[in-house]
Formats: structure tokens, C-alpha cells, sequence
């Protein structure tokens, strides 16, 4: 199955598979590779994508979309409240947590009273991505999917992003923002990019989308790919666009048709009012000059009709086309680039098609802009590239790429009170505790909406830190110590204060619900003894681009002692006897070494106590200032990265170090091994034999017995990790509560397929009227009676009559029982039809196949046959023939109508039996023919044709040469050459009757 890369769009949505052949975007149902993000309900049946969009006049009101602008967002937030009057007027309704929902009318309870559903953000997201799954598996896709996610995404957002996907069944392999699957897109297929990192060709992507606007400065080379800086603004985009231009319509129309559309209550109206509005802003953008503009039955059945100029047009969205610019500007500033240094201007989203936009554009860069992308397929195309970077399915070229973080993100911490804990709870911390030092402890996590329940801890310089900076390399690990002595909270949070003004970025676009990110309570942790205790957190964001928290430890350091096993000194092999080396020189130098070596040891074993009383009063020291150290650092906090983490574990104490005669020892021995394999080198021959005398000579020796290793101890300074207990509150949603969205998903997609199969069902008995009423006054009209036509007539306008009427609405069940009703009486009908059809193609094959059995006995290639064979054949012909005629008289007999006199199958099985006893015969094999004598040769006459041959070639010679003397030189040379060539086909031909001499029988 292919992997899926899912642009979930605010008004479409894109597809793209990883395959082998490359990257597809795959067709929907209308065979067009974008879908409408459109939701509703028609009563309890659900309607998405371009069927949703058709019917979204009649049904307004339950008619959804542009659910990426309001994903994650709470009711009361402003950016909410921003985008509410440009989302119609919908049922937008605030839940219990506070978050936006939907209510949609469900269809009509068992009472017949109205029954309504109401659906969170997140479930109505889920609606979308069902669709987008569905249109993937109709392409051979999988679940595995890769997601992308707006820059300027909250974690909250992205929480409920996520959710959205695993409600509906997809299984979500990695999230990645917009602006890293367009540079993807644009980097990965290319092969042409520099190999130096100062040679790196800087690109800036402008996304200018429906909902907002994005512009991305990127470097590429071969192996890296690294986002610079971002910058957006939602206050830029086609949506802004159309309702800037839909506020000039309605005081051009007030002015004109004195209507007022505001106080048009009619929300068909309305529709299609915006639907003509979105409509003329495309058309403008490719018109030259004018455009016409009309709506039907506006207000009070009044239509009306308009001609929209273009230069008007233009002149009320400059202000936004610059804003657009100026976000532009504002990313190339951030990346520390200047505007000569970018190498391509690449322009993407379906809003970057306004001619104003590219012409004002052009001309800030001073270039032509770069249209290689698609412009709405290109974020699907990066995410089906990072698919096939994470699968092991597929074997893609090694780039290394650097996302960034557009937000900083703060923590801030305080002390939480000592409860007074009775002798119970003392004895459930001893027992946590010791479940600490045995293993790890979960991390738990309550429900979202107790987030709302914590007030957020007033930051100040001493109490809070920046952990994540502005365009950090995601994604990262970081991690701080505390030293405390209780429990404590920490709060991850994004941040508008002035103290930390340097890390904030120019344009913060995040909901004041969406401030906090988490908080973590490490409760139950008090220390065993006076000193504070070192705590150590870790956070990362992983690569769904979510932050969280990795874990929480308390170090705890400890002197333990340490076994090491002592290294036993080789023992140097012995000369053997009688036995004289070349070089005596250096039989004296090894003795010399030998008590050299011994003196040395002797001075290395006096030296040792005096070296380990030394690092015993270093440990001490050491120890004490340690614990001066951590008495001066209590309260503070350091921010550090992963790779720092592990520099500070290297520069702790160190081991004490073995003792200085055992590197000595190691020392002379290397001397002493380079000697003896010079020595070696000399005499191997010498000594191979005197072993081979020895082992002859001497009886086996015993093994000896292998003697117990001997260990010294050592003091170590140990660092033990052990995991606290932490209560994590996040907008992550819990186990429990995603079980119940997914119950209710699967609920409203059984009731969807319920109603589809009780649709079809209805379709398939009102077509089976129409057809069957057709056929009866055609085709079918000679196999029935004239009864029994009028008898199926009134029953086919009873049935008629009943599915308009009280069966409009009733169950699947009902509909089949009244198609299997009208079926038992057309089916004789089609029977006999079919039937006079096929009889009359297997007569025709039968008479075909005897004509062709008796052919084949007069040809030659079944000569081999025996006469009774033969005539088994033709009496098979013959009874064939017979009992055909037979039945095709009493055929004839009977009329249409009437039921056959012998059915298609008997006669297709009566074929069967009377061509497989024929073919049998017929199959029977030639007899294989006895192989010729050949009559063996006699060298005598070989030889005297040889004599012959010979004989005739001297009476030529003699005859040409008594003609030599009557011819020219020219004539002697030509007639040298073709008695050459004479002679030599002779002496090929003589060759070739020697060969056949030689033939074996």
C-alpha cells in the first residue's frame, strides 16, 4: 500500500501517494485531484467534498467549511470572533470547554421531533480527513499518512490536528509544517544544487493562501536543507480579499438597486450573494478589463446584474497586496539575508494567481518570480516526500533537514505547600519511592479541560527562563536541573512580556487560550535528607512538532565500591636447550631488561600505597566542594542542551587511575615481544624440529588447573536517575475521552451506511420500474401474454404510486421485499428472452463442430486412425445430428411465451460430452517410424573416383599449356587465377567425401 501526504486545506484538500514510480496526487470522485473541504448533514445521511458544496444553497444552514481557521480555537478568542462574521452565519455554538462547535440538524428522531448533533472542532476536522481517506483508498493508499500543519500553529492546534486524523482512522506517522513541505517539494527532486554550505542557493517561498499568508527563506545544497526564517499574517488571504470586495458590492447595490443586504434575512440569498462575490474575484483575475457580476432573486425576487471594472477592483485590495509584501520583507530581514542574495522568488497558493500580487511582487525582488511549483499541490507533494523518507519501504537519497521554531517558549516555576500527610499517605510515598528505585514510574495525564482550572504563575526574572529560543533547529531535547526539597510546578507557556522583548517575535498570532502550553506538578517528592535534591527535567518537541515533557529525575550521587580484576603479568617464554642464536648481543640485552624489570616492580609496589593515600584525600576534597556548590547554586536554573548534558558527565570526578607499575610492565613487554619475533624470524626451522623431538620423546604433560582471578577494590562516584511522579495537564487528548469521539465517529458512519444502502436500495426498485415497464412494451413484449403484461402494468403503477407516497422513507428491507415481488414476475420474461438466444448460438455451434469432425477424417493427418475408431466418430456425428433436429422441432412447436422445450445449459452439456468423445480419438498419436539403413561405404571405390578425378585435372593441364603459347600475358594471368580457383573447390570437394567416409551408423 502507498503512503499518503495530506494537505488538509481550508477550502481544498490535496492527496498525494508515495509510489515507486514517484510522487502521484490522486483524482476524487469528479476526477479532479483538489476536493472541497465542505461538511453537512441531509438529514442523518453525511455529505462531504463536491456533493456537500452542490447542495450548499438548499441546505445553508448545515452546510460547513473552512474548518482549518477556526481547528483548536476556543469560542471567546478573538481570532475567533475575527473570522466569525466571514464564516455566514452559521450555528456556531461555544461547548463546555470552552472550544468552537457546530450544531447541525440530524434528521427526525422516532417521535418525529428534530433531532440535532453537536460536533466539536476537532470531530469536524475527523469529517474532513474521512473523506481525504477515503479518496486516498480508492487510490491503493494505506492508513499511514504525513500531515502538514499551518507555521503559525499553536501546540494546542496542532493537538487537535492530530486528534482530528487518528478519529477518523488514519494512522499518523509524522506532522510537518507548511513551509518545510514546500521546501521539500521544491529541494528533494533536485539534483543540480551546490555541495558547499557558503555556496547554499537561497530560496524564499510565498504561500499566499485562502486563509492567510506564509513566506519562507530556505537554503539548499545536496545534503542539507535548512529553513532561515518565517513569517506570516491571517489577516492576509483570499478570504480577507473576499470580504473586503463583498463590503464595496453591498454599498454599490444599496446605492444602485437601493437593497440593502443586511437586512436580507433569506440565508439562500446570502449564499448565493458570496458565491457570485468568490466567483467575479476569479474571473477579475484573468479578465483584461470588465467582468459581469449577477445574482437571482437577491431580495423580494429582484435580480441583479452588474459590471465590475478591474481597475476598481485592483485599487481596494493594494492596501492588502502590501500588507502581503511587507510580510515578505519581513522574512528576508529575519534570515540575515540580503534581497540580492536570494536566488529564486518562488510564489505558491491559490491567492498568489492575482495579477496585482505578482506584479507588485516583481517588482520589490527586481527579478521574475519562479513558478515551478504547483501552486496546490506542492505542500501534499513534501508530505508524501517526508512519507517515503520515514518508511523503510522506500530507499531515498540522504539529506539532512533543519526545521525551526517560529515561538519561543517560556517555563516558569513555583513551590508547591507540604500537605499534612497522616501515617497512611507517609507510607504510600515510602512505597512510591521504593517503586522509583525499582523501576519507572508513568507519566499521567488529566483531562483537557482542566488546563482552564490553573492560574497561570506570574513571571518574573528569577522564577522563569527561556527554554526554546526563536528559530531553534527543530526537532530538540532540552533539558534543565532544579535543586529542591519539595514538590514544585512547572509551566510551559508561549509569552507577550516585556521581560524576555528580545526573543519575541514581530507578529504573535496566538490565542490567549492557546498561551499555556502545559503544566507539570512533581508531587510526593520530598528529600531523606537535609540538602536540597538535584532534579533534572527533560523537554523536547518530537517530530509531530508538539512539545512535551520526556521526563522527570531526581540524581542522586553516591560512593560505591567498585571490583577490578588485576591483570597477571605474562610469563616470558624460556630458550630452549641446546639451542644457539645468530645474534648474542641480544640474548645479553634481554637478560639486562629481565632485571631491569624486577628492580622496576620492586619500586612500583612501594610506590602504590603512598599513590592511593593521595586520590583518597583528592575524593574528600572533591567531595566537600561539591557540596559547597550545589549549597551556592540552589534556585537556579540552566537551560542545556542534550550534547552540553553529556560534556558536564564527562568533566565530573574521575576514576581513580591503575596503578603506574602495571603500565611500566605493559611497556617492557612490548620491548621485550619485538625481540623475541626477531629472533623468531631467524631459527624457525631450528625450533620446529626440537619441538618435533620433544613431542616424540617426552610424554604428555598435564594440564594444569586455571587459577582464581584476583580483584581490587576501588571508590567510585556514582550518579543514580530516579523517575518522579508527574501530573501532566495539556491539550493532549486522554485515552478515555478519545475512545468515546471514536465511538461516536463509528455511530454516525454505521447511520451513514445504513442510509446509503436504504438510498440504493430505493434507486434499484425505482429503476427496476421504469426498465421493466420499457422492456415489456420492446424487447420483452413477444415472451408474455397480453395478460399477464396487463397484470405486471397495474402492479408496476401501484408501486410507483407507494414509493412517492408511503414509501418514501421506510427501511432497506421494505424496498428489497417490494423489488424481489416485481422481479418474480419479470424474471420468466427475461428468462425466455435470453434463452431463444442462447439456443440459437450453440445449434450453430453444434452443426459447426460435426461438419469439422467429419472433414478431419479425410485429411492426411489422421490417416493413423483405425477403421473402428473411425467409425465411432461418425456414429457421434450422427446421433448428434439426429437428436439436435429432434429438439429444435419441439421447439418450434411452442410459442414465445410458453416455457422452453429444452433449456441452454442441457444443450451446452450435451455439446460438452459429444466434443470430448471425439477429442479423444482424435488425440490419439502417430506410431513413430522405424529409422532407415543406410548402406555402409567401400573405401575401393573412393579411391578409384579419387584416380579418375585426378586423371582429369593432368589431361587439362597438358591441353592448357599446349595453349599458353598461342595467348597473351593478360590471357595467361586471367586463366592462372581460375585454375587456382578450380583447384581449390576441388580440394574442398575431395575434403567433403572424406568427411562422409566417416559417417557412424
Amino acid at each position: 500500500m502507498s503512503l499518503a501526504g495530506i494537505d488538509f486545506g481550508n477550502t481544498k484538500g490535496v492527496v498525494a501517494l508515495a509510489r515507486r514510480r514517484g510522487i502521484d496526487v490522486v483524482n476524487n470522485e469528479q476526477s479532479k485531484r483538489e476536493s472541497d473541504s465542505y461538511f453537512s448533514f441531509n438529514g442523518k445521511q453525511r455529505l462531504y467534498g463536491y456533493t456537500a458544496k452542490a447542495q450548499e444553497v438548499q441546505n445553508y444552514e448545515n452546510t460547513l467549511t473552512g474548518m482549518k481557521s477556526f481547528l483548536g480555537l476556543n469560542y471567546e478568542d478573538p481570532q475567533f470572533q475575527e473570522i466569525l462574521p466571514k464564516m455566514g452565519w452559521k450555528n456556531f455554538v461555544a461547548l463546555k470547554n470552552g472550544e468552537v462547535g457546530y450544531s447541525f440538524d440530524y434528521g427526525v428522531n422516532k417521535d418525529g421531533e428534530k433531532e440535532k448533533i453537536t460536533l466539536s472542532s476537532t470531530q469536524i476536522g475527523s469529517q474532513m480527513f474521512n473523506y481525504l481517506k477515503e479518496v486516498g483508498h480508492k487510490n491503493k493508499s494505506g492508513n499511514d499518512c504525513v500531515l502538514s500543519y499551518p507555521a503559525y500553529y499553536s501546540d494546542r492546534r496542532k493537538h487537535a490536528l492530530r486528534a482530528s486524523a487518528e478519529i477518523s482512522g488514519l494512522r499518523v506517522l509524522s506532522m510537518i509544517s507548511e513551509s518545510k513541505a514546500i521546501s521539500l517539494a521544491w529541494g528533494f527532486p533536485k539534483k543540480e544544487l551546490p555541495e558547499k554550505a557558503e555556496d547554499a542557493s537561497v530560496v524564499c517561498f510565498v504561500d499566499f493562501g485562502h486563509s492567510h499568508i506564509t513566506a519562507t527563506v530556505s537554503s539548499f545544497t545536496k545534503k542539507k536543507i535548512q529553513i532561515l526564517s518565517e513569517a506570516h499574517s491571517t489577516r492576509v488571504g483570499g478570504r480577507e480579499i473576499d470580504w473586503l470586495y463583498s463590503s464595496y458590492l453591498t454599498n454599490l447595490i444599496e446605492e444602485k438597486f437601493q437593497i440593502k443586504i443586511s437586512e436580507i434575512k433569506r440565508k439562500k440569498s446570502l449564499c448565493r450573494f458570496f458565491n457570485a462575490v468568490t466567483k467575479a474575484k476569479v474571473m477579475l483575475s484573468s479578465a483584461p478589463k470588465e467582468v459581469p457580476f449577477s445574482v437571482d432573486c437577491l431580495h423580494n425576487d429582484r435580480d441583479i446584474f452588474l459590471t465590475l471594472q478591474r481597475d476598481v477592483y485592483e485599487l481596494l485590495i493594494t492596501p492588502m497586496i502590501d500588507q502581503a509584501i511587507d510580510v515578505v520583507k519581513r522574512a528576508i530581514k529575519l534570515s540575515n539575508k540580503d534581497l540580492s542574495e536570494i536566488s529564486f522568488m518562488e510564489i505558491v497558493g491559490g491567492s498568489s494567481r492575482i495579477p496585482l500580487f505578482k506584479s507588485k511582487l516583481q517588482e520589490y525582488y527586481g527579478k521574475p518570480l519562479s513558478m515551478t511549483l504547483n501552486a496546490t499541490e506542492c505542500v501534499a507533494s513534501g508530505c508524501a516526500f517526508q512519507a517515503a523518507i520515514l518508511s523503510p519501504l522506500f530507499k531515498t537519497k540522504s539529506i539532512t533537514f533543519k526545521d525551526s521554531n517560529i515561538y519561543p517558549i517560556f517555563l516558569c516555576w513555583k513551590d508547591l505547600a507540604l500537605p499534612k500527610s497522616s501515617k497512611e499517605e507517609k507510607k504510600k510515598e515510602q512505597e512510591q519511592e521504593q517503586e522509583q528505585e525499582n523501576g519507572e514510574i508513568e507519566l499521567k495525564s488529566q483531562e483537557i479541560t482542566d488546563i482552564s482550572n490553573y492560574e497561570p504563575i506570574e513571571m518574573n526574572k528569577s522564577n522563569s527562563i527561556i527554554l526554546i529560543k526563536r528559530n531553534n533547529i527543530l526537532p530538540t531535547l532540552k533539558e534543565i536541573k532544579f535543586t529542591k526539597s519539595g514538590p514544585f510546578r512547572i509551566q510551559a507557556q508561549y509569552c507577550n512580556s516585556e521581560l524576555f522583548s528580545e526573543q519575541q517575535p514581530e507578529f504573535l498570532d496566538i490565542p490567549p487560550s492557546n498561551h499555556i502550553i502545559g503544566v507539570y506538578d512533581i508531587e510526593n517528592f520530598t528529600t531523606t535528607t537535609e540538602k536540597p535534591s538535584l532534579i533534572k527535567a527533560r523537554f523536547e518537541i518530537d517530530n509531530f512538532g508538539i512539545f512535551k515533557l520526556r521526563s522527570v529525575n531526581r540524581s542522586e550521587t553516591k560512593f560505591e565500591e567498585i571490583k577490578i580484576r588485576i591483570k597477571k603479568k605474562k610469563q616470558e617464554p624460556q630458550p630452549l636447550p641446546n639451542m644457539t642464536f645468530q645474534n648474542n648481543d641480544n640474548g645479553n640485552n634481554n637478560n639486562n631488561n629481565n632485571n631491569n624489570n624486577n628492580k622496576s616492580s620492586n619500586n612500583n609496589n612501594s610506590s602504590n600505597n603512598h599513590h592511593n593515600n593521595q586520590e583518597k584525600k583528592k575524593e574528600n576534597e572533591k567531595s566537600k566542594s561539591m557540596e559547597n556548590e550545589e549549597k551556592e547554586n540552589e534556585e537556579k536554573i540552566t537551560p542545556e542542551n542534550e550534547n552540553e548534558n553529556e560534556n558536564e558527565n564527562e568533566n565530573k570526578e574521575k576514576i581513580a587511575p591503575e596503578n603506574e607499575n602495571e603500565n611500566e610492565n605493559e611497556n617492557h613487554n612490548d620491548q621485550e615481544k619485538k625481540e623475541e619475533t626477531e629472533k623468531k624470524q631467524n631459527n624457525e626451522n631450528e625450533i620446529q624440529k626440537i619441538e618435533e623431538e620433544k613431542k616424540e620423546n617426552q610424554p604428555e604433560e598435564k594440564q594444569k588447573e586455571p587459577e582464581e582471578p584476583q580483584y581490587k577494590t576501588k571508590i567510585k562516584k556514582v550518579e543514580k536517575l530516579s523517575q518522579l511522579k508527574t501530573n501532566i495537564v495539556d491539550f493532549s487528548i486522554p485515552s478515555s475521552v478519545m475512545k468515546e469521539l471514536k465511538s461516536i465517529e463509528s455511530e454516525i458512519e454505521v447511520q451513514n451506511k445504513i442510509i446509503l444502502e436504504k438510498l440504493n436500495m430505493k434507486n434499484s426498485l425505482e429503476s427496476y420500474i421504469y426498465d421493466l415497464r420499457n422492456n415489456l412494451l420492446t424487447n420483452w413484449k413477444p415472451f408474455a401474454s397480453e395478460e399477464t403484461v396487463k397484470e405486471i402494468m397495474v402492479a408496476l403503477d401501484k408501486m410507483e404510486d407507494w414509493i412517492y407516497g408511503d414509501g418514501f422513507d421506510v427501511s432497506k428491507e421494505e424496498y428489497e421485499k417490494h423489488l424481489n415481488i416485481l422481479k418474480d414476475k419479470g424474471n420468466p420474461i427475461q428468462y425466455r428472452l435470453q434463452e431463444s438466444i442462447k439456443r440459437i448460438q450453440i445449434f450453430q455451434i453444434i452443426d459447426n463442430q460435426i461438419k469439422f469432425c467429419l472433414e478431419n477424417l479425410k485429411k492426411d493427418e489422421f490417416n493413423h486412425l483405425d477403421e473402428e475408431e473411425i467409425i465411432k466418430i461418425e456414429n457421434h456425428c450422427k446421433e448428434m445430428k439426429e437428436w439436435t433436429a429432434k429438439k429444435q422441432e419441439q421447439q418450434t412447436e411452442k410459442k414465445l411465451y410458453e416455457d422452453v422445450a429444452i433449456s441452454s445449459e442441457e444443450l451446452h452439456n450435451k455439446f460438452k460430452h459429444f466434443f470430448h468423445s471425439c477429442q479423444v480419438i482424435f488425440n490419439k498419436p502417430r506410431p513413430i517410424p522405424k529409422p532407415k539403413t543406410m548402406p555402409r561405404p567401400n573405401p575401393n571405390n573412393d579411391l578409384e573416383q579419387n584416380k579418375a578425378k585426378e586423371d582429369e585435372i593432368n589431361q587439362k593441364n597438358v591441353n592448357e599449356n599446349n595453349n599458353e603459347n598461342c595467348l597473351n600475358n593478360d590471357d595467361k594471368i586471367k586463366i592462372e587465377k581460375k585454375i587456382e580457383i578450380e583447384n581449390e573447390n576441388e580440394v574442398k570437394d575431395h575434403n567433403d567425401d572424406l568427411k562422409s567416409n566417416n559417417l557412424e551408423f
